[in-house]
């Protein structure tokens, strides 16, 4: 959360946070080192600097050297599960690097736990299966706890880079919650509809949905509000389906059926 005061010392400090911790792999998966084998790369790229510290070859020498430490992590106090970290890492890593670094190391860590943590789906939420071994024996990250399972993976594949920090500086006042368009009438999950895409494009002045059912066919009647007047041309799923003419005060209402194919809805000014 520092990046939201303090952006410029958060962005230098990355790579010095990072080193060791992330290692590359083939596809461009990224995988996240235990401290034991990270504290082995920062060591052994000092001695050798013609190797980057996210490089493969280093990470299987410092695997090699410090691998018994590192199947036997630090333990939480008291624990009936003796080997789970103290702290939802992964998580915390994932948050950091969706705020401050690079693409490619955010891709490689969405990728890593799309790969390794067992993605499941139930009742139209998605989430990572809680894992409790911390890696496996070839040095791959698997510990996954409920918190970075149901959320903090959700939050890094959501935020932006210095989203946070852009919530801070420019949060959404009553005056910009005045000023836009804003969909109404969707109801609550109970319709079992997932909505995947909701948002005002202000330079082409449209309004973006998009939709799928989870649980089969479903009827849903979406009201776009709050637009300034004009007519606005109504799309489904790229077809055009009609013009509306809106007065101050007036709304674009659309009925249509959802299935488990995704459906995008646009209303666009003319």
């Amino acid at each position: 959360m520092f990046n939201t005061w303090n952006p410029q010392f958060s962005h230098a400090l990355y790579p010095q946070m990072m080193a060791g911790y992330l290692t590359q792999r083939s596809g461009g998966r990224c995988n996240l080192n235990s401290k034991p084998v990270a504290d082995a790369i920062r060591r052994i790229a000092s001695e050798k600097p013609g190797f980057p510290p996210d490089s493969p070859q280093l990470f299987q020498e410092a695997w090699d050297s410090v691998r018994t430490e590192a199947l036997a992590p630090a333990l939480r106090s008291g624990s009936a599960r003796e080997l789970m970290p103290t702290k939802p890492v992964f998580g915390y890593v994932m948050e950091y690097v969706s705020e401050v670094g690079p693409p490619e190391h955010l891709a490689g860590l969405l990728k890593h736990a799309d790969e390794i943590f067992n993605p499941r789906w139930h009742k139209g939420g998605f989430y990572y299966e809680r894992c409790d071994e911390v890696v496996d024996e070839d040095g791959e990250w698997k510990f996954c706890d409920t918190f970075t399972g149901n959320a903090l993976v959700a939050y890094g594949r959501l935020n932006v880079p210095d989203g946070m920090r852009k919530m801070y500086e420019t949060p959404w006042t009553h005056e910009v919650l005045d000023t836009t368009p804003w969909i109404d009438g969707l109801g609550g999950f109970e319709q079992g509809v997932d909505f995947l895409r909701g948002v005002w494009d202000q330079d082409a002045k449209a309004m973006i949905m998009t939709v799928k059912s989870w649980s089969g066919e479903r009827t849903i009647g979406p009201v776009v509000k709050g637009l300034s007047e004009g007519e606005y041309e109504v799309y489904l799923d790229g077809e055009f389906v009609g013009v509306e003419a809106v007065k101050e005060g007036e709304v674009v209402a659309v009925e249509f059926t959802v299935g488990v194919e995704e459906r995008d809805l646009v209303v666009m000014m003319k």
